[in-house]
Protein backbone atom coordinates (compact mmCIF):
# COMPACT_ATOMS: atom_id res chain seq x y z
CA UNK A 1 0.00 0.00 0.00
CA UNK A 2 1.39 3.71 -1.08
CA UNK A 3 1.31 6.01 1.55
CA UNK A 4 0.04 9.72 1.00
CA UNK A 5 1.45 12.75 2.60
CA UNK A 6 -1.02 16.09 2.27
CA UNK A 7 0.44 19.52 3.39
CA UNK A 8 -2.45 22.08 3.05
CA UNK A 9 -1.60 25.55 3.84
CA UNK A 10 -4.70 27.71 2.94
CA UNK A 11 -7.12 30.14 4.20
CA UNK A 12 -10.77 29.31 3.44
CA UNK A 13 -12.50 31.69 0.67
CA UNK A 14 -15.64 33.05 2.48
CA UNK A 15 -16.92 34.51 0.05
CA UNK A 16 -16.70 34.88 -4.44
CA UNK A 17 -14.02 37.53 -5.50
CA UNK A 18 -16.88 39.77 -6.71
CA UNK A 19 -18.66 40.03 -3.51
CA UNK A 20 -15.35 40.75 -1.74
CA UNK A 21 -14.86 43.65 -4.24
CA UNK A 22 -18.30 44.58 -3.55
CA UNK A 23 -17.36 44.87 0.18
CA UNK A 24 -15.10 47.55 -0.16
CA UNK A 25 -16.11 51.60 -0.37
CA UNK A 26 -14.56 52.04 -3.51
CA UNK A 27 -15.08 56.55 -2.75
CA UNK A 28 -12.15 55.75 -0.53
CA UNK A 29 -10.33 54.57 -2.98
CA UNK A 30 -11.08 55.46 -6.66
CA UNK A 31 -9.80 52.51 -8.25
CA UNK A 32 -9.33 49.20 -7.20
CA UNK A 33 -8.65 45.51 -8.56
CA UNK A 34 -8.32 42.19 -7.07
CA UNK A 35 -6.04 39.20 -8.39
CA UNK A 36 -6.83 36.15 -6.55
CA UNK A 37 -4.55 32.97 -6.90
CA UNK A 38 -5.28 29.92 -5.86
CA UNK A 39 -2.33 26.76 -6.79
CA UNK A 40 -1.74 23.44 -6.09
CA UNK A 41 1.11 21.42 -6.49
CA UNK A 42 1.19 17.82 -6.94
CA UNK A 43 4.64 16.03 -6.13
CA UNK A 44 5.38 12.75 -6.79
CA UNK A 45 8.97 10.65 -6.44
CA UNK A 46 10.29 6.83 -6.32
CA UNK A 47 13.98 6.00 -5.67
CA UNK A 48 15.81 3.06 -5.89
CA UNK A 49 12.91 1.10 -7.24
CA UNK A 50 10.97 2.05 -4.00
CA UNK A 51 8.49 4.78 -3.33
CA UNK A 52 9.62 7.75 -1.96
CA UNK A 53 6.80 10.07 -1.34
CA UNK A 54 3.54 11.95 -2.68
CA UNK A 55 2.32 15.33 -1.66
CA UNK A 56 -0.17 18.13 -2.27
CA UNK A 57 0.44 21.75 -1.85
CA UNK A 58 -2.51 24.05 -1.90
CA UNK A 59 -2.15 28.36 -1.72
CA UNK A 60 -4.09 30.98 -1.47
CA UNK A 61 -4.42 34.37 -1.33
CA UNK A 62 -5.63 37.82 -2.98
CA UNK A 63 -3.30 40.65 -3.97
CA UNK A 64 -4.85 44.33 -4.12
CA UNK A 65 -4.41 46.92 -6.39
CA UNK A 66 -5.11 50.83 -5.99
CA UNK A 67 -4.48 53.46 -7.69
CA UNK A 68 -5.20 56.94 -5.73
CA UNK A 69 -4.38 60.11 -6.62
CA UNK A 70 -2.46 59.27 -9.36
CA UNK A 71 -0.15 56.45 -8.12
CA UNK A 72 -0.88 52.75 -8.09
CA UNK A 73 0.13 50.58 -5.24
CA UNK A 74 -0.06 47.16 -3.79
CA UNK A 75 -0.52 44.89 -1.06
CA UNK A 76 -1.05 41.12 -0.71
CA UNK A 77 -3.25 38.80 1.77
CA UNK A 78 -4.05 35.27 2.61
CA UNK A 79 -7.11 36.23 4.91
CA UNK A 80 -9.37 36.20 2.16
CA UNK A 81 -12.47 37.63 4.22
CA UNK A 82 -13.86 40.99 3.86
CA UNK A 83 -11.84 41.88 6.88
CA UNK A 84 -8.91 41.08 5.39
CA UNK A 85 -9.40 42.61 2.08
CA UNK A 86 -10.30 46.09 3.50
CA UNK A 87 -7.50 46.14 5.41
CA UNK A 88 -4.92 45.23 2.64
CA UNK A 89 -6.51 47.68 0.72
CA UNK A 90 -6.20 50.39 3.38
CA UNK A 91 -2.73 48.97 3.10
CA UNK A 92 -1.74 49.98 -0.14
CA UNK A 93 -3.96 53.45 -0.17
CA UNK A 94 -1.44 54.51 2.40
CA UNK A 95 0.89 53.41 0.06
CA UNK A 96 -0.17 55.54 -2.71
CA UNK A 97 -0.99 58.26 -0.83
CA UNK A 98 2.76 58.80 0.46
CA UNK A 99 4.03 57.93 -3.13
CA UNK A 100 1.75 61.12 -4.36
CA UNK A 101 4.12 62.98 -2.07
CA UNK A 102 7.17 62.55 -4.59
CA UNK A 103 5.61 61.33 -8.00
CA UNK A 104 7.15 61.69 -11.19
CA UNK A 105 3.74 60.87 -13.08
CA UNK A 106 0.09 61.05 -12.43
CA UNK A 107 -1.25 57.74 -14.00
CA UNK A 108 -5.34 57.20 -15.33
CA UNK A 109 -7.29 54.76 -15.25
CA UNK A 110 -6.64 54.47 -19.16
CA UNK A 111 -3.90 52.27 -17.27
CA UNK A 112 -5.61 49.60 -16.74
CA UNK A 113 -8.62 49.19 -19.33
CA UNK A 114 -11.54 46.82 -18.52
CA UNK A 115 -10.35 43.54 -20.14
CA UNK A 116 -12.81 40.79 -20.07
CA UNK A 117 -10.84 37.51 -20.94
CA UNK A 118 -10.42 33.70 -20.41
CA UNK A 119 -7.34 31.35 -20.64
CA UNK A 120 -6.71 28.00 -19.93
CA UNK A 121 -3.50 25.95 -20.69
CA UNK A 122 -4.76 22.49 -22.88
CA UNK A 123 -3.79 18.95 -22.01
CA UNK A 124 -4.66 15.91 -23.10
CA UNK A 125 -5.52 14.24 -19.96
CA UNK A 126 -6.53 16.46 -16.87
CA UNK A 127 -4.09 16.04 -13.93
CA UNK A 128 -6.75 14.87 -11.30
CA UNK A 129 -8.13 11.78 -13.10
CA UNK A 130 -4.01 10.45 -12.92
CA UNK A 131 -4.29 7.66 -10.71
CA UNK A 132 -1.57 8.24 -8.31
CA UNK A 133 -0.91 3.97 -7.41
CA UNK A 134 -0.34 4.19 -11.20
CA UNK A 135 1.72 6.85 -11.32
CA UNK A 136 4.04 5.81 -8.41
CA UNK A 137 4.10 2.56 -10.14
CA UNK A 138 5.43 4.04 -13.64
CA UNK A 139 7.92 5.83 -11.77
CA UNK A 140 9.15 3.08 -9.53
CA UNK A 141 9.49 1.38 -12.72
CA UNK A 142 11.55 3.79 -14.43
CA UNK A 143 14.28 3.67 -11.48
CA UNK A 144 14.56 0.39 -12.11
CA UNK A 145 14.94 0.20 -15.90
CA UNK A 146 17.33 3.10 -15.34
CA UNK A 147 19.55 0.93 -12.88
CA UNK A 148 21.75 -0.59 -15.98
CA UNK A 149 24.29 -1.32 -14.18
CA UNK A 150 26.33 -1.85 -10.05
CA UNK A 151 28.17 1.10 -11.51
CA UNK A 152 25.01 3.35 -10.95
CA UNK A 153 24.05 3.04 -7.00
CA UNK A 154 21.01 5.69 -6.81
CA UNK A 155 18.32 6.31 -9.41
CA UNK A 156 15.62 8.66 -9.03
CA UNK A 157 12.29 9.50 -10.81
CA UNK A 158 10.03 12.76 -9.95
CA UNK A 159 6.89 14.34 -11.11
CA UNK A 160 5.81 17.95 -10.03
CA UNK A 161 3.05 19.03 -11.56
CA UNK A 162 1.25 22.49 -10.61
CA UNK A 163 -2.31 24.14 -11.53
CA UNK A 164 -2.80 27.69 -11.05
CA UNK A 165 -5.86 29.58 -11.12
CA UNK A 166 -5.56 33.25 -11.41
CA UNK A 167 -8.77 35.88 -11.21
CA UNK A 168 -8.69 38.97 -12.09
CA UNK A 169 -11.62 41.80 -11.55
CA UNK A 170 -11.16 45.63 -10.94
CA UNK A 171 -13.75 48.21 -10.01
CA UNK A 172 -14.22 49.56 -13.62
CA UNK A 173 -15.38 46.08 -14.68
CA UNK A 174 -12.10 44.15 -15.98
CA UNK A 175 -12.62 40.37 -15.45
CA UNK A 176 -9.94 38.39 -16.41
CA UNK A 177 -9.76 34.16 -15.62
CA UNK A 178 -6.83 32.59 -16.47
CA UNK A 179 -5.68 28.88 -15.78
CA UNK A 180 -2.57 27.03 -16.12
CA UNK A 181 -1.25 23.69 -15.86
CA UNK A 182 2.60 23.25 -16.22
CA UNK A 183 4.91 19.91 -14.96
CA UNK A 184 8.80 18.84 -14.22
CA UNK A 185 9.71 15.27 -14.82
CA UNK A 186 13.15 14.06 -13.97
CA UNK A 187 15.19 11.94 -13.21
CA UNK A 188 18.92 11.17 -11.50
CA UNK A 189 21.55 8.78 -10.79
CA UNK A 190 24.88 8.70 -9.56
CA UNK A 191 27.51 6.48 -11.52
CA UNK A 192 30.72 5.24 -9.53
CA UNK A 193 32.25 3.70 -12.79
CA UNK A 194 32.40 3.98 -16.42
CA UNK A 195 30.76 6.98 -17.66
CA UNK A 196 29.65 5.53 -21.03
CA UNK A 197 26.97 2.79 -18.32
CA UNK A 198 25.07 5.67 -16.81
CA UNK A 199 24.66 7.89 -20.51
CA UNK A 200 23.14 4.27 -21.83
CA UNK A 201 21.03 4.74 -18.45
CA UNK A 202 20.47 7.65 -19.12
CA UNK A 203 19.25 7.22 -22.96
CA UNK A 204 16.82 5.03 -21.69
CA UNK A 205 15.14 6.85 -19.32
CA UNK A 206 14.65 9.28 -21.72
CA UNK A 207 12.97 7.21 -23.89
CA UNK A 208 10.93 5.36 -21.38
CA UNK A 209 9.82 9.10 -19.95
CA UNK A 210 8.95 9.98 -23.49
CA UNK A 211 6.64 7.31 -23.48
CA UNK A 212 4.84 7.81 -20.00
CA UNK A 213 1.52 8.48 -20.51
CA UNK A 214 1.30 10.11 -16.89
CA UNK A 215 3.71 12.91 -18.08
CA UNK A 216 5.28 13.88 -21.30
CA UNK A 217 3.36 12.23 -23.47
CA UNK A 218 0.10 13.19 -22.39
CA UNK A 219 1.37 16.79 -21.38
CA UNK A 220 3.84 17.85 -23.76
CA UNK A 221 4.34 20.73 -21.71
CA UNK A 222 5.64 19.13 -19.18
CA UNK A 223 9.35 19.79 -18.93
CA UNK A 224 12.07 16.73 -18.26
CA UNK A 225 15.59 17.30 -16.58
CA UNK A 226 18.06 14.46 -16.53
CA UNK A 227 21.34 14.79 -14.46
CA UNK A 228 23.89 12.28 -13.89
CA UNK A 229 26.69 12.49 -11.10
CA UNK A 230 30.02 10.95 -10.99
CA UNK A 231 30.98 10.13 -7.77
Amino acid sequence: DLTTFNICYSWPMPQPIKALLNSLDLSSFGWVSLREVVETTTFRSARDQKFESSKINHSQGIMVEVLFRGQFAYAATTDCTVSGIRAAAESARIQAEKAQQSKIHAFTMNERPSTQAQFRSIVAKPWKELGESDCIEKLIDITRKLKKSDAIVRTRAILQLVESRHHWISSSGADVEQHFAAGFAGLDGLVTEHAAVGLAARDEAADLLAGCRVDHAAHPEVGVYLALLRL
